[in-house]
């Protein structure tokens, strides 16, 4: 049940219905719509071709003056860097929005931009740093009342304090972004929310509120067709399985959040699901019994 992939058949009907409205004569203004749909409904399928569209129409956008979606672009193109795990080269276009952001005006774009600094700075394992980003953007989305941004950094911040073991913190964080998503009725920030509760309430040793949470977080992102939180919150309920010495139950969701990882370039995703899949091994190895001795073993003991 958990392994449809029903949401990407939707999502290439939308890509196919996108690519049918591009004609040679299209006028620009056209054009920089359909590149930027392109640009979002790729981003839960492949980066790749995100980046792609987001060239396109951050190039339009640029020869228009909209100054707002060249800063857009950016964080597009960045965060398809980011899910691939190449940091560097996220951070450069994430920079490179919040300078173009701060030129304008735009303050959305700079609060934007620095949460997803903060992502790099928390990936690359530079925690103050990221905590510092993070609070500024916080405090930036607060004044403007950007309630997306704010729900992200609860997120994120609360990521943090669970790289520091301090769970019951991080939980709250968690359960602030969840509440506030749920209000606004944002699915894929309900599904993100859920599935950081689920992880810490795994640390808690809730077993069966993470197994709940895990299980309405893939609910939602199968939904809404996003590849990566499919993978992720399979992943989730496989861990649960190896808690409960379920292994070989475990085993298939595995095989199928290596699967999605893999076509989405995610190697650090892909590189902690590998680890799961060994300890899933060893579980089941240590399960086998034992064969009983056999009659020539007794003869030899006797003898």
């Amino acid at each position: 049940m958990y392994f449809s992939y029903v949401p990407f058949f939707g999502q290439t009907l939308k890509v196919d219905s996108l690519l049918k409205e591009i004609k040679p004569q299209l006028q620009d203004t056209t054009k920089l719509r359909i590149y930027r749909e392109l640009a979002a409904v790729y981003a839960s399928v492949d980066q790749e071709k995100k980046y792609y569209y987001a060239v396109k129409y951050k190039a339009i956008a640029k020869r228009l003056k909209v100054d707002s979606l060249v800063v857009e672009a950016y964080i597009d193109m960045g965060g398809s860097h980011a899910i691939r795990s190449m940091m560097d080269s996220a951070f450069y276009y994430f920079s490179r929005a919040h300078k173009s952001a701060e030129d304008i005006g735009y303050k959305r774009g700079m609060a934007r931009s620095m949460i997803n600094m903060g992502y790099v700075y928390e990936k690359i394992d530079q925690v103050e740093q990221a905590i510092e980003k993070y609070k500024e953007a916080l405090a930036l989305c607060n004044k403007i009342n950007y309630t997306k941004g704010i729900n992200q950094c609860y997120i994120n911040i609360g990521g943090i304090y669970h790289e520091l073991r301090e769970y019951k913190m991080a939980l709250t964080y968690f359960q602030l972004a969840n509440k506030s998503y749920n209000k606004t009725g944002f699915e894929s920030g309900i599904a993100a929310s859920l599935y950081s509760m689920a992880t810490v309430s795994v640390e808690l040793k809730e077993i069966e509120n993470a197994k709940k949470y895990f299980e309405e977080s893939l609910k939602i992102r199968k939904k809404i067709g996003n590849l990566s939180g499919i993978a992720l919150a399979t992943w989730g309920l496989a861990r649960i399985d190896i808690i409960e010495g379920k292994y070989k139950e475990a085993l298939p969701k595995l095989e199928m959040a290596l699967k999605l990882n893999i076509e989405l370039k995610n190697t650090f995703n892909e590189t902690a699901v590998l680890v799961s899949f060994s300890r899933a091994y060893i579980g089941l190895k240590k399960t086998i019994k034992k064969p009983k001795n056999t009659q020539q073993e007794l003869i030899i003991t006797v003898s």
